[in-house]
């Protein structure tokens, strides 16, 4: 699969899945942001360094640097057209 043809649609994309998000909440970023909250919860020492490996579009850097504003936080994917999202 080549993400780099779903890179300038992904965010628009994920608006056709508010029906099903819709079922459990009204915002789009809630599973993301609850990944990132539980990750934090089990993490008793925060991380100098964070890499996001397979970042895509790079959704979840706004909620790593809410948790760990303190790491310095680098993120990976292999979709160059992602990347010049993030």
């Amino acid at each position: 699969m080549n993400f780099n043809n779903y890179a300038d649609s992904y965010y628009s994309d994920l608006t056709v899945q508010e029906a099903i998000y819709g079922f459990f909440t009204s915002k789009r970023d809630y599973f993301i942001k609850y990944k990132i909250d539980l990750l934090a919860s089990y993490i008793d020492n925060h991380p100098q360094t964070i890499l996001d490996f397979g970042c895509g579009i790079g959704l979840s850097i706004p909620y790593m640097i809410n948790n760990f504003p303190k790491a310095n936080i680098s993120a990976t994917d292999i979709s160059e057209s992602s990347l010049s999202i993030v």
